[in-house]
């Protein structure tokens, strides 16, 4: 099913191990060398990537669920929808989540939106996608890095969703 409790419960929804409210906290890591990296004339070249934790969720917060690739019926979004809710989460939505484009969820455009808009809402903690399946890739062009970075948010997904991730 859609955003059950043991996808939830797996993708670390809810991390007793950090204090509430804590601040997103970011850690340079060093990845790796790559060799011989162009233009470096031949020499290794340290890759560094920033990582961000953002906070732990709690009970009473408010969680977006979007749908940036393949739909879902209507039955099972409510099933989620009460089985986030069952967890202590307020779940919200907007309906462009049940529109329907061939075999993705809405077009590519109403898609981006809705993931933008429930990542740049300040009252939405983290951003939970409806399922996975075939089409996130295709919204990657129309999200800004900027934008995603400077609301450090928990993005729970599985499957095409990964696209998302980096």
């Amino acid at each position: 099913g859609i955003f059950c409790r043991e996808a939830c419960a797996s993708e670390g929804l809810v991390r007793a191990a950090r204090r509430p409210g804590a601040q997103a906290k970011r850690h340079v890591a060093r990845v790796g060398r790559i060799r011989g990296a162009p233009g470096r004339r031949g020499r290794d070249e340290i890759v560094r990537m920033t990582m961000v934790n953002p906070p732990a969720l709690r009970r009473g917060d408010r969680v977006a669920v979007v749908a940036p690739a393949s739909p879902c019926s209507r039955e099972e979004f409510d099933e989620g929808l009460a089985e986030l809710r069952t967890m202590g989460f307020e779940a919200v939505y907007d309906d462009r989540i049940f529109e329907r484009d061939a075999y993705v969820a809405g077009s590519i455009e109403t898609r981006a939106r809705a993931f933008i808009d429930a990542w740049t809402d300040p009252s939405v903690r983290a951003v939970l996608t409806a399922r996975g399946g075939y089409g996130s890739a295709q919204i990657l062009p129309l999200l800004s890095r900027h934008t995603l970075q400077a609301t450090p948010k928990l993005l729970v997904g599985y499957s095409d969703i990964t696209a998302l991730l980096s």
